[in-house]
């Protein structure tokens, strides 16, 4: 029977919408009858105020820039950045050994929290390829260099959390649509315990024909039935809705937008476009459940955007609704 978690970011809206008080995050979990928080730790905030008993299922950051400072490209980093004291503040360091400290730490709290599980997004992007789709890089470099980061973050340490791996809509990322892709990620990571993370969203992104969310449940069904013995590994599911294609395919017809800010600013727009994007909306419909035939999810996760706690109930309420025909859910 798989456990449902809200996500939750612990920085700025979301927690302003329990006003910073986490008896008002039990509450809300107590209210909707689900299981706990998938967190995506910011830094700076004080983990500890966080109920050990909620924490159950950690995001690790996604740097999404990884190219570059992976594979040391210093005149790639400054053609992003501008200059070294960007590429400093964005990463902590112009060393890609900056980026395994980081993922060791949030393996620590992993281990600290005893959490279920951490999410890892198998991918990249680069400040021009979120706008056109494309990028000087095929899927499988993308899953070599994720491949390396976990290996490089775990070697030597005595980790036992799962390592779950997330699907991204850019191409050259994992989109979760080739059994080859999976295959050759998971056999690329040595460490031992590793599973799939389906984002729903993400993945109906990729198909720029849907108009529909009965069109997107159809695709996402479709999809995950052509991966067939490898469906097994999915462990969690995202469960969001994304209506995007009109957006993307303009984006992708409009090019890279002109700007004359600095990184910060296009970094900002960059981050506007992503959410325009990557919607996060609730399922209405109760034929989403039937992805719950094809897969058996330890947690299925509620992956929401939105302004407010009463649009944020009204979004639990419906996907509530959308999988009122599972008995175990």
């Amino acid at each position: 029977m798989p456990k449902r978690l809200l996500s939750l970011i612990t920085f700025g809206n979301d927690l302003e919408k329990l006003n910073y008080d986490w008896n008002n995050a039990n509450q809300l979990l107590e209210e909707f009858n689900l299981n706990g928080f998938e967190i995506y730790p910011v830094a700076g905030y004080d983990l500890d105020l966080i109920p050990k008993s909620i924490f159950q299922g950690l995001h690790l950051q996604f740097f999404v820039l990884l190219q570059a400072i992976w594979r040391g490209s210093m005149s790639d980093l400054l053609s992003v950045f501008g200059t070294e004291e960007n590429i400093r503040h964005f990463y902590g360091s112009i060393d890609r050994q900056v980026i395994v400290n980081k993922y060791q730490q949030q393996m620590e709290i992993a281990s600290q929290f005893e959490v279920d599980y951490t999410v890892f997004h198998a991918g990249q992007s680069d400040m021009e390829g979120i706008y056109t789709w494309q990028f000087p890089w095929d899927v499988w470099e993308s899953l070599d260099i994720c491949s390396e980061i976990v290996n490089e973050t775990t070697r030597g340490k005595n980790f036992t959390t799962p390592i779950y791996f997330e699907n991204l809509w850019w191409p050259g990322s994992l989109q979760m649509r080739s059994q080859a892709e999976i295959e050759y990620l998971l056999n690329k990571v040595d460490y031992p315990d590793v599973g799939l993370v389906l984002d729903t969203g993400h993945l109906i992104n990729t198909n720029l024909t849907i108009e529909s969310e009965e069109e997107a449940i159809d695709y996402v069904i479709k999809s995950i039935k052509e991966l067939g013995d490898m469906r097994r590994m999915i462990k969690v599911v995202h469960l969001n809705l994304s209506l995007s294609a009109s957006k993307i395919k303009a984006s992708i017809k409009q090019g890279v937008p002109t700007s004359d800010g600095d990184f910060w600013s296009r970094l900002n727009e960059g981050h506007y476009h992503v959410h325009q994007i990557d919607q996060h909306l609730p399922f209405q419909s109760t034929k989403i459940a039937k992805l719950f035939e094809l897969i058996e999810p330890e947690f299925v996760v509620y992956e929401f955007s939105n302004t407010n706690l009463s649009e944020w109930k009204q979004q639990i309420e419906s996907q509530n609704h959308s999988l009122s025909a599972l008995k175990s859910i």
